[in-house]
């Protein structure tokens, strides 16, 4: 404390007796000198000892500073470098973390470390379009290069990497991680097609025939339609006769994937219905002419004829028929229009005089026939009771059988065909009530089938019967509906003493022929009139 008291007074001598008097500037420099000269040296005989430390980053000095032994340093504020994050300053094998570094006893030579960041990375995309490779990690150092290749599905196209607002396009796409976490979208888009619209008779709007579009694979495509008069648009299709669009004009999902396809319109001829009404009492009024039907049964049924002809403008009930040829039991199988039993007639509408051939299938008489009649069968106890019943296709392409019988709770049941060709194997239904119903749909016209049957009996104390009943086919309906433009005939026919007045559309008579020929272009109903 003395030490110090005699520095200032001896500073304060030298301000009074040569500042304030205003030496000259050489004089007072000099003197500044001496005095600075006169405190190291008194500092020295205090004892005191300063150190420098330096701070480093990067091999560049970014700050120095000296410090009294013992005494404190403030380092620098922390520094930064891309990618990387600053651990602290490292002195020796020891890293100084606080930015105080205290109880200096030495001068330090102090180097900044960092530790190397990691960067996510995600890649998003439509599973449905494409693919995307790439390495299975998710973390990346900065710059570590990542290479991601996009690879498209059939029918699409690979468009870019999104990066934000930048699209890039390189495939496969060699990323260098930059120091942020990255999300990379792959954006797939389908294949675009040019479509060409074929009108096919119609016409687009301002008449044209034509036209070209565009179409995206995977996406919905929508065509404009043409219009044709009197014609119904059922959609666009390919040449192979494939339908690409529903009826207007859309296909929900585009599946064609080449550069080009020309789509034709398909068109339906408009459709109307006729109806006719009249007295019956005075006479009948059917829709087509009258035409003769004959039926060559081409063998006996019964003795007494072999043929049976009938008038009409549409065939009656002649679905199907048994009969004996030779004392054997027999079975229609169909009829035709050929003698030799080559062309199975198809259930048309008859528009003129024909006359339709029977085939028949004999069995000898080892199995039961059904053709819409009831079979009543002994199942007999203590024993596996097996029946095979033949039935016909001979006017429809469907057969159900309803089964009766006390006791029974499950039948096993084979579908065959009369050569032996196994249809339905093997299959099971249970019977929950007195009467139950099993039918077959798909069948062949003109084909014999055989059903095997097995039922099984919840008492076997005693012999059972079991009932099986084929329902009969639909009757044919007469053509009641027809294509516009197309020529429609109504016939009326007096019963007695009847006379026919005309044919009727409301109020207005429209023709007083029994027979009335038109071109049908709208609905129709008509009234047979008598008087």
């Amino acid at each position: 404390m003395l030490f110090d008291r005699q520095v200032d007074n001896f500073v304060k001598y030298i301000y009074h007796k040569f500042v304030k008097k205003k030496l000259p500037l050489n004089k007072l420099l000099f003197i500044l000198i001496v005095i600075s000269l006169i405190a190291a040296v008194l500092s020295a005989c205090n004892g005191e000892t300063s150190f420098t430390v330096k701070f480093f980053d990067g091999g560049i000095l970014v700050s120095e500073k000296t410090v009294t032994s013992g005494g404190s340093v403030v380092a620098p504020p922390n520094p930064s470098k891309d990618g990387y994050t600053f651990s602290g300053w490292k002195a020796g094998d020891k890293i100084i973390t606080d930015r105080i570094i205290k109880d200096v006893k030495s001068d330090l030579t102090l180097y900044a470390v960092y530790s190397e960041n990691e960067y996510s990375l995600s890649v998003t995309w439509d599973k449905t379009k494409g693919n995307v490779i790439m390495p299975t990690e998710t973390k990346y150092k900065y710059r570590q290069s990542v290479e991601i290749e996009a690879v498209p599905e059939s029918g699409y196209e690979f468009i870019g990497f999104l990066y934000g607002d930048v699209l890039i396009k390189d495939n496969p796409y060699n990323l260098s991680m930059p120091h942020s976490d990255v999300t990379l979208e792959a954006v797939f888009s389908g294949k675009n097609t040019s479509v060409k619209l074929n009108s096919n008779g119609g016409t687009f709007a301002n008449d044209k025939t034509e036209l070209t579009k565009g179409a995206t694979f995977g996406e919905r495509a929508a065509f404009e339609t043409p219009t044709k008069n009197e014609c119904v648009f059922v959609g666009y299709f390919t040449d192979d006769g494939t339908q690409i669009t529903s009826s207007d004009g859309v296909a929900e999902k585009w599946t064609f994937s080449g550069s080009e396809i020309t789509l034709t319109a398909k068109w339906e001829t408009v459709k109307y219905s006729v109806s006719l009404v009249t007295d019956e009492l005075k006479g009948s009024a059917i829709i087509g002419s009258q035409y003769t039907v004959t039926y060559n049964y081409n063998g006996a049924v019964s003795s007494s004829a072999t043929s049976e002809t009938v008038s009409f403008s549409n065939p009656p009930k002649f679905n199907y028929a048994t009969g004996k040829i030779d004392d054997k039991d027999v079975l229609l199988v169909g009829y035709y229009t050929d003698a030799e039993l080559t062309a199975l007639w198809d259930r048309s509408y008859v528009t003129s005089d024909v006359t339709l051939y029977a085939k028949w299938f004999s069995t000898n008489g080892n199995y039961h026939l059904n053709v819409g009649m009831l079979n009543t069968f002994t199942f007999y106890k203590n024993q596996q009771n097996k029946y095979n019943i033949y039935f016909s296709t001979a006017m429809t392409n469907s057969a159900t059988f309803n089964f009766s019988g006390s006791a029974i709770y499950q039948l096993n049941y084979v579908l065959r065909k009369a050569d032996g060709t196994t249809l339905i194997p093997n299959k099971t239904i249970e019977i929950n009530t007195t009467e139950q119903s099993l039918s077959f749909n798909d069948l062949e016209s003109g084909e014999v089938y055989q059903l095997e049957i097995v039922p099984t009996f919840k008492n076997t104390s005693k012999d059972r019967t079991f009932s099986i009943t084929q329902q009969k086919p639909a009757d044919l309906q007469p053509k009641t509906s027809f294509d516009s433009g197309s020529q429609v005939t109504v016939t009326a026919v007096a019963n007695g003493e009847s006379v026919f007045d005309g044919w009727y559309d409301g109020d207005v008579k429209v023709s007083s022929d029994l027979v009335y020929i038109f071109d049908i272009s709208k609905n129709v109903s008509l009234e047979a009139k008598w008087k």
